[in-house]
């Protein structure tokens, strides 16, 4: 892969509380085409944020995982479509009437500010920070005991069981999230392979949890460096701290940049 593609991959996550934080940001990353824009900094600074990004001639991915009833994403979808985003995303635990209404909005808004590029909405499955047993307690994975006799398992066996649960709960959110025809979905580096087995090769996949050989995993998970991802088969990689949190912000971006362009 060209080293210019593999740029256009890496979404640059602005995980900070402030705009002039997230504008030093971007002014040192002149490669990085995408950046993402979250909880966090809209909150504290609103539609600013996105301005500010698409002064600097940048794409937004609008994290804002709405989570609501349908009509109230509906109009939500619009609102980011307004805003000019290129993705924004919904939980897909919303379900697929949520999900729907979601591409209803952007299609409310696109007929509104005719010849405006098309915001695509992604559906996120379940987060990075989930584990099987934060699962389990939410309901959405089995207990061995509901299907298996556990008494003759080793403990491969278990971590077998328990990975896979997890990774069929994902598939059958990103299952929904095509059937409400949304674009993609963001999913972990674990199941990359198995969405893209289920959903097939034109569906999106956005993957959070990018650490690179070495890097602390923080508060994530389910994790993967960037060139498993890549040859896992994700369109695009999520990546904060090991670019934000670096002293060099653009040689960590560009070496990132540099490991998917070689291991695409």
């Amino acid at each position: 892969m060209d080293i210019r593609d593999a740029r256009d991959r890496i979404i640059v996550a602005l995980d900070v509380p402030a705009l002039d934080q997230a504008k030093a940001i971007v002014a040192v990353l002149p490669d990085a085409r995408h950046f993402k824009i979250g909880m966090e900094l809209f909150t504290a600074v609103g539609p600013d944020a996105v301005h500010m990004v698409h002064d600097a001639g940048k794409d937004v991915f609008f994290d804002q995982k709405n989570h609501d009833i349908p009509n109230t994403v509906r109009g939500a979808a619009a609102a980011a479509t307004r805003l000019r985003v290129q993705m924004f995303n919904v939980h897909c635990l919303g379900g697929i009437d949520m999900m729907a209404a979601a591409q209803q909005g952007v299609l409310d808004a696109t007929v509104e500010m005719a010849g405006v590029r098309y915001t695509h909405v992604l559906g996120v499955t379940v987060l990075t920070s989930h584990t099987y047993e934060s699962l389990l307690r939410l309901g959405l994975v089995k207990r061995w005991r509901e299907l298996f006799d556990r008494i003759n398992w080793d403990e491969k066996g278990h971590h077998r069981f328990e990975q896979d649960q997890v990774r069929q709960c994902v598939v059958r959110l990103a299952k929904d999230a095509k059937d409400a025809g949304l674009y993609g979905v963001v999913a972990s580096p674990q199941e990359i392979v198995s969405v893209r087995e289920a959903c097939g090769p034109k569906f999106i996949i956005v993957t959070p949890g990018i650490r690179p050989a070495g890097a602390s995993a923080d508060d994530q998970q389910r994790i993967a460096t960037p060139a498993a991802a890549t040859r896992a088969g994700a369109d695009y990689l999520v990546v904060g701290r090991p670019i934000t949190a670096a002293s060099d912000k653009a040689a960590a971006f560009e070496r990132i940049a540099a490991e998917v362009a070689a291991d695409a």
